[in-house]
């Protein structure tokens, strides 16, 4: 993995409310997910409280999972790697925009975190289904007991899963 080097001027701050505002809830963090922005002086704080020699290691912050280290290299610059951990290359590309930060775009139009249906079915996962969708083709199969039988016997991705239709016996 390549680095980008971000500069020795660099706002830590507008960094990492650039990645917290381009990261979305993950795994646990969804119960721990705050909405709204990240002020300055909980910026500062989260970076007072990271900041080790080799740089800063934000991980999840209020449910979101940035998953972002930045490197503190020996001339006094920062850099990051040149593919963001669990975000899209476009993520990425939308991050060194917002810092002002021109590159050489990243390899890929989608990264290792694509979900889109191409990169899922490449990845031998198959089609995204959002929960959401699956919980409404259920409610509009009301009255069609075959289709919600063949719902609830259908193998969907288990991070799909967010709901439970009850039946005697089943339970998805």
């Amino acid at each position: 993995m390549g680095k980008i080097n971000l500069g020795k001027n660099i706002s830590l701050v507008k960094v990492l409310q650039a990645a917290y505002d381009l990261s979305i809830p993950a795994g646990m963090g969804v119960f721990h997910f705050k909405p709204g922005p990240l002020s300055d002086n909980e910026a500062n704080d989260i970076i007072a409280r990271s900041m080790t020699d080799g740089g800063i290691n934000f991980d999840y912050i209020k449910g979101r999972g940035l998953k972002l280290f930045i490197r503190k290299e020996t001339d006094g610059s920062f850099s990051i790697g040149d593919a963001w951990y669990d975000h899209t290359d476009a993520q990425l590309k939308n991050l060194l925009k917002i810092l002002g930060v021109s590159v050489e775009a990243p390899k890929a139009e989608h990264g290792v975190s694509c979900e889109c249906n191409d990169c899922r079915t490449k990845r031998g996962k198959g089609e995204y289904v959002p929960p959401f969708h699956i919980k409404a083709m259920y409610d509009d199969a009301e009255g069609n007991p075959e289709l919600q039988e063949d719902l609830i016997n259908q193998e969907f991705p288990i991070n799909v899963i967010s709901f439970s239709p009850k039946k005697p016996g089943k339970d998805i």
